[in-house]
């Protein structure tokens, strides 16, 4: 199964009656980046348990719904087999040692490993990319002011 792509204009928002075990949730962070957890433990009556890391902590800790979304919007990224959300969950949890790094390690990352998909995280990769484009065009408007 792969992951569909994070596209930030096909966002599904985050019905708390509608998650279920496994589903990734993001909240939008500063406005450009998304901050990451998994949902470990449902609710009837919609304050789940979302697992997640932060810089300030120094292994995975788990958080109420509200906790989680701290007042922000919350997103979510489904995936459709339960057992495949069950053995995310699993891994989620079993996780305990974390060593926060904001590019190479972080809240993305810890999710996507969860999922067993590859540990690299997509909103690094297009910001990098953007500031790569961006110096390049700076050294060519310097080098060639007429562009």
């Amino acid at each position: 199964m792969k992951l569909k792509k994070l596209n930030p204009l096909k966002r599904k928002r985050a019905k708390r009656d509608r998650l279920k075990l496994g589903d990734i949730i993001y909240t939008p962070l500063y406005g450009v980046l998304r901050h990451y957890g998994i949902i470990v433990n449902e609710c009837p009556f919609g304050n789940h348990t979302v697992r997640t890391v932060h810089r300030e902590v120094e292994a995975p800790l788990n958080q109420s719904y509200d906790e989680f979304a701290n007042g922000q919007k919350v997103y979510r990224i489904s995936y459709p087999s339960k057992a495949q959300r069950e053995e995310a969950v699993r891994k989620a949890l079993s996780e305990t040692d974390f060593d926060y790094h904001l590019l190479f390690n972080n809240c993305e990352n810890f999710v996507r490993r969860a999922h067993g998909l590859k540990n690299v995280s997509l909103q690094v990769l297009a910001g990098t990319g953007l500031v790569s484009a961006t110096l390049i065009l700076a050294l060519l408007r310097k080098r060639f002011p007429s562009i």
